[in-house]
């Protein structure tokens, strides 16, 4: 897990639920997501908190195996045209 992270991305599987690499996960659930932006710059995507952060129970940081993540917003995430679920 990371301990020094600048940005990671993610999926927004749900307005609730992002989906994430366990491997990009900091060490304390503290930050927060852009979305409904494909740049990071820009003023129309919208900021989320984040609450909770839950990495796959069997993820392997040696191989990678299981390198999977979610975060829990804090707010569930607007949804819009420019910002829908992957599912």
């Amino acid at each position: 897990m990371s301990s020094n992270l600048d940005f990671v991305f993610n999926f927004f599987s749900r307005p609730n639920w992002l989906l994430s690499a366990g491997h990009c996960i900091p060490q304390t659930p503290s930050g927060y997501s852009i979305y409904g932006t494909n740049d990071i710059k820009s003023s129309t995507g919208r900021r989320g908190m984040l609450k909770q952060f839950i990495v796959h129970p069997d993820y392997n940081p040696t191989n990678f195996d299981k390198d999977l993540s979610l975060i829990k917003p804090q707010y569930n995430m607007q949804i819009s045209a420019a910002s829908t679920p992957i599912c």
